[in-house]
């Protein structure tokens, strides 16, 4: 059913006076009431949302706001298959999830090294070219295939600057996933490290038999991961006979 002028113009006016209302909220810091949260339509939701999350770093989220961007959109993670290098593949190198506030899923469990990655992350840019040869311009896009940049990161913030890559970084699969902590869009990666100089041991993980998670994966891994640890195995292996 249309809608007189003057029924507009009214209706448009209670949302002016309601979004108003709300960033007055925001200003003086009030924090809205659920009631008031449950009475306002989803324009009148984000006029108070969206100025908060503007503030917020990127990369550098709390908890409980993670978990609302990871049901409302599907992220881009990074999953790593780390070897100690000299062993053949011998030993594989896993986490263990420190309790953290707001983690909901894995806390104290042994698991791949892994992350979203970063909105900031510096990529390094990749140039394309059409098939005879000419450069293609992206205008303001930036493209990347680098899966490299963002692996170190990992590498060195979950294991406290424990452990240093020792060779190329192999690409397994990209994959799209589901699960209870959101969906994201995966790409599965193996590599070789060492221990940094310096260091005696592995901070927040540790070296692990790679045949044993394979065989018997421990009940405390993430589920799947020795899937991930089996394919790193063999993809290292086929790379090897192809030297």
């Amino acid at each position: 059913m249309l809608l007189s002028k003057a029924t507009r113009e009214d209706r448009a006016y209670q949302v002016e006076v309601l979004i108003f209302y709300v960033i007055i909220k925001i200003m003086s810091l009030e924090r809205p009431t659920e009631a008031d949260l449950e009475a306002a339509a989803p324009n009148e939701i984000a006029a108070y949302v969206a100025p908060g999350l503007n503030r917020l770093e990127p990369g550098k989220l709390l908890p409980e706001v993670f978990v609302a961007v990871r049901r409302l959109v599907r992220l881009s993670g990074i999953e790593v298959v780390a070897f100690e290098a000299g062993t053949e593949g011998e030993r594989v190198l896993l986490g263990c999830r420190k309790e953290t506030p707001g983690d909901l899923w894995w806390v104290g469990m042994l698991n791949l090294p892994g992350s979203v990655i970063q909105p900031d992350e510096p990529l390094k840019p990749m140039e394309l070219f059409m098939s005879d040869g000419r450069p293609v311009d992206t205008g303001h896009a930036v493209v990347s295939d680098d899966l490299t940049t963002p692996t170190d990161r990992i590498l060195n913030t979950e294991f406290s600057g424990s452990v240093t890559r020792a060779a190329p970084v192999h690409e397994l699969m990209r994959y799209w996933v589901s699960a209870e902590s959101g969906t994201e869009n995966k790409a599965c990666v193996w590599t070789e490290v060492d221990l940094t100089e310096g260091y005696e041991g592995v901070a927040d993980g540790g070296f692990y038999d790679t045949r044993e998670i394979i065989d018997n994966p421990p009940a405390d891994l993430v589920k799947g991961h020795h899937y991930w640890v089996e394919q790193g195995l063999l993809d290292r292996a086929q790379s090897q006979l192809g030297d």
